[in-house]
């Protein structure tokens, strides 16, 4: 090809020697710029559509033009617009570029869909609650508004006996062991958590108790720090938090090493409560997950998130009713490894679980009924302890997710 250009050139040129070399009139090469305006458009909006012309359309084209202009395509000075002309038939014939109106299809959903759009579903919007049993503890160990429980890891079951002032150890079928530290004096204890070693804290009127798993007493810590301490939970990096209610219309967080026995830091949260509705504020159960901490509030029947390092209150979701969403004083607290937030809806009977954005996603529909739920722990094989404050009775459910 280059050899031809240059030939013909240089014939051209034979005749012309007189005349400015600007003045010559050097045709462009064959391709897309002496297409019509259409054709350069679809090329340069769908390259890939011209890749497929080319691959498909062209040999068609060099054949033809092989087999009808053998001599043209050496001789002819003009030959460029024969194959030009010959090229623009055969594609318009061969129809190899789309058509207006896919053109405008392929255009108007490029300008409907961001780039960067992505949709977040929800992975279950429908929670059932299998009863696996239901204890109801007889003397010496019957329990008295129970409201704190826990599994610990090696299969026991703790219970606050909060009225009774003492923690009772279970079976894994919810049988009655023994209680936790006979040489210990509970005094109105509430929530138990597992520390890292396997021991397990239980928080009291002024205090922290901790005992291991067989209930032997280890030590006591807090009475000095803590002033009306109520709810428990356990950090990521293992540090224990408990919420104090001393302050009327304020949350105090206060975070402790359990191994070193001393108070870390003290997070003052104001909940920006007229004098009224401070007086109404009964802040209470807890629960942890990642830097965020939640707390429900018995007295004004909603839950607030904070952000534990930072004092920050982040949200407060729910409000007093029965529509999903709504709460009547809300109690025990957890989450699941997702975000998603478990509130015992005491009042009302059941249990709703809110996403991690405290969007309301269901209430789990259980086939054995709550009495007034206080305390619940969420297993990580997806089972549900309750306790039903009224009836002092134990329930374990097998938990059931379905999206519908």
């Amino acid at each position: 090809m280059m050899e031809r250009e240059g030939a013909r050139l240089a014939k051209m040129m034979k005749g012309k020697v007189n005349e400015p070399v600007s003045s010559l009139k050097v045709q462009p090469e064959t391709g897309p710029a002496e297409m019509g305006k259409e054709e350069q458009d679809i090329c340069r909006r769908h390259p890939d559509d011209l890749e497929e012309s080319a691959q498909n359309g062209f040999p068609k084209i060099l054949a033809s033009l092989t087999k009808d202009h053998p001599k043209k395509l050496e001789d002819c000075s003009d030959d460029k617009t024969v194959i030009m002309k010959d090229l623009t038939v055969t594609i318009t014939n061969d129809k190899t570029f789309p058509c207006k109106d896919k053109l405008k299809q392929k255009k108007s959903l490029s300008e409907r869909t961001p780039v960067n759009f992505v949709v977040k579903t929800m992975s279950f919007n429908r929670v059932e609650g299998h009863l696996l049993y239901s204890t109801s503890i007889t003397s010496p160990y019957a329990l008295d508004r129970p409201v704190g429980i826990m599994e610990h890891s090696s299969g026991v079951i703790l219970v606050s006996d909060t009225f009774n002032d003492r923690v009772l150890r279970l079976d894994e079928n919810g049988g009655p062991i023994n209680f936790a530290g006979p040489s210990m004096s509970f005094r109105r204890p509430s929530a138990l958590v597992e520390l890292e070693d396997g021991s397990i804290a239980v928080i009291c009127f002024n205090f922290i108790a901790v005992f291991d798993a067989k209930g032997n007493y280890l030590k006591v810590f807090g009475k000095e720090l803590l002033q009306k301490p109520y709810g428990l939970c356990l950090s990521e990096d293992g540090k224990l938090m408990t919420v104090e209610t001393a302050y009327p219309g304020t949350l105090v967080i206060v975070t402790l090493c359990p191994e070193l026995e001393y108070e870390l830091s003290r997070v003052r949260v104001s909940l920006g409560l007229q004098p009224l509705r401070a007086e109404l504020s009964k802040p209470r159960f807890m629960a942890c997950y990642k830097d965020k901490v939640y707390v429900g509030d018995l007295g004004l029947n909603c839950v607030y998130e904070v952000n534990y390092t930072t004092g920050c209150l982040l949200n407060t979701f729910g409000s007093a009713g029965t529509s999903p969403g709504c709460m009547v004083d809300p109690s025990g607290i957890t989450c699941d490894p997702d975000g998603n937030i478990y509130v015992a809806d005491s009042r009302n009977h059941r249990i709703q679980v809110f996403d991690s954005c405290r969007r309301v996603i269901c209430i789990i529909d259980v086939d054995y009924p709550l009495n007034r739920p206080s305390g619940i722990y969420l297993t990580r094989n997806e089972n549900l302890f309750v306790l039903n404050y009224w009836a002092n009775s134990l329930a374990k459910y097998r938990l059931k997710y379905k999206y519908i």
